[in-house]
């Protein structure tokens, strides 16, 4: 009689095998990421009073008092007088924007009983597929809201930025840089938004397309030891990538350039039903 039925099983390598860990990476989420960071640093634009608050906050609006400044409507005199007329205080509230982003998966604990993969190890890779898939949407979600929030030409007083001027007029409320000018470029943007009191505090937060990592890496690698020094122009920046910034058409890299605390990423969940 023929021995095919005692012939061995094939071998099997316990699961998780890590051959499939590639294919499974995530994301750095960087806005995302710098998000959340800016609201557990603090000392940026997030108070703990609102982080405190947003977590009860669930079907409910919540509302920020805010102050505008009066500086463009006071109006100065050259003596002492008893009837002064001032102006008045401007207040309002402003919105904490909330986006709603839910994910769903299913589990049948039988199938998993004569399978190679357990249950455990099926649920944690879709629950980890889900949370990136969340977190993607989110990264995104950051970068069409800043896009959005770019500040306008018009409140722009660098004399670095406008028609005829050394950055030229901007494009879709962008500063532009040709190639001619990208070895200034870092050095130049601290006086541009010197020019409209925004300092660093202690550094700006850069946000950039995974190509800006390259271009700065060469600058920064030219010290003081090379014929150019251009090293010199980024220790007021910290610097972080992200492929889902959006990259201006025609360009090479977009960054987001902001003082740090300029925005935050702050959550709450439903209450169990």
């Amino acid at each position: 009689m023929a021995m095919t039925a005692t012939v061995l099983d094939n071998i099997k390598v316990n699961y998780p095998s890590f051959l499939d860990q590639f294919d499974l990476r995530g994301s750095e989420y960087a806005l995302l990421n710098k998000g959340i960071q800016n609201v557990n640093v603090g000392g940026g634009i997030i108070s703990p009073d609102l982080v405190s608050k947003a977590r009860n906050s669930w079907g409910r609006t919540i509302d920020i008092p805010v102050m505008g400044a009066l500086n463009n409507s006071l109006a100065l005199g050259s003596g002492i007088t008893c009837t002064a007329t001032g102006v008045e205080a401007i207040s309002a509230f402003v919105n904490v924007t909330y986006v709603t982003v839910s994910g769903a998966f299913k589990m049948q604990p039988t199938k998993n009983d004569q399978n190679e993969i357990s249950y455990l190890q099926e649920f944690a890779r879709k629950y980890t597929d889900i949370m990136r898939k969340i977190a993607d949407n989110l990264d995104n979600a950051i970068d069409t809201a800043l896009t959005t929030a770019l500040c306008p030409a018009a409140q722009y007083s660098s004399s670095y930025v406008g028609a005829l001027k050394k950055y030229g007029a901007l494009v879709a409320n962008r500063v532009q840089s040709s190639l001619a000018l990208r070895p200034d470029l870092f050095n130049d943007y601290t006086s541009i938004q010197k020019a409209d009191d925004i300092r660093p505090m202690p550094r700006f937060d850069v946000i950039g397309s995974t190509n800006l990592e390259s271009i700065v890496r060469k600058y920064m690698a030219q010290g003081v030891s090379n014929d150019t020094n251009d090293s010199y122009q980024f220790g007021a920046y910290d610097f972080t990538w992200s492929n889902n910034v959006t990259v201006s058409a025609a360009s090479d890299a977009t960054a987001y350039i902001l003082p740090k605390g300029s925005y935050g990423v702050i959550f709450r969940n439903a209450p169990d039903p």
